[in-house]
């Protein structure tokens, strides 16, 4: 009987090699939740630096964007938002524009303060008293103010456009500049008459985007209305 009892012992007891296994599955189960930690916590902080290099980036474009505005380039942009296809097809070829309301004369005087200096005909009066015409010399001058202003605007905006820099800082900063309530979205008669999307891509991009939110914005203030 007691040689029964001690072979049945020795079958339940637990083997050496039994306890190595064992042992070795839950080590090789702790190696992997600490791998699999390492693993999230790099992926965390390479996602965080990321971020970080982004709103620097968009810090640095910002940067670029202001140094290079000036006065008279945003006096450009405020004339000619109201100037028509026509019109904006007429400054884009650097010929006379023609039936600009004489309320702007005061605007294309904020531009080029010389314009009335010097016997310079620059202001062209018209037998219509409420309309003006801008020469072609001073066409020019204004294409060469717009052409810059939109192509630091699309440099900037192309970074906005492919991710490089923090789209949310970008279009906080750069909002401003579209309007649908005045239906100013950054000369879009100009940029039609220059090709449009095949001259400023960026920038039509971002004007459908914002174009886009604000109905989302307005369908959805309706429907809370409702």
């Amino acid at each position: 009987m007691d040689q029964i009892i001690q072979v049945l012992q020795q079958i339940a007891a637990p083997k050496l090699t039994d306890w190595i296994t064992t042992g070795v599955v839950i080590l090789n189960l702790i190696l992997s939740l600490i791998l699999i930690k390492q693993y999230f916590i790099s992926k965390k902080s390479l996602h965080d630096e990321h971020e970080k290099a982004r709103r620097e980036k968009a810090i640095e474009v910002l940067q670029y964007w202001h140094q290079r505005l000036s006065r008279r380039s945003s006096l450009a942009r405020k004339l000619v938002e109201n100037f028509t296809f026509a019109q904006s097809k007429q400054l884009l070829d650097q010929d006379q524009v023609t039936k600009i309301p004489v309320i702007f004369k005061e605007n294309i005087l904020s531009i080029f303060p010389d314009i009335e200096l010097q016997g310079k005909e620059g202001i062209i009066y018209s037998a219509n008293p409420d309309e003006i015409c801008l020469s072609s010399e001073y066409s020019g001058l204004l294409r060469w103010e717009i052409v810059s202003y939109l192509n630091y605007l699309e440099t900037m905006l192309s970074a906005w456009h492919h991710n490089v820099a923090d789209q949310e800082m970008l279009e906080e900063q750069l909002t401003y500049l579209v309007s649908s309530k005045n239906n100013h979205f950054l000369l879009e008669n100009f940029r039609q008459a220059a090709g449009d999307g095949e001259s400023y891509p960026s920038i039509k991009v971002f004007i459908a985007y914002l174009k886009n939110k604000s109905e989302k914005e307005t369908l959805a203030k309706m429907k809370l209305g409702k």
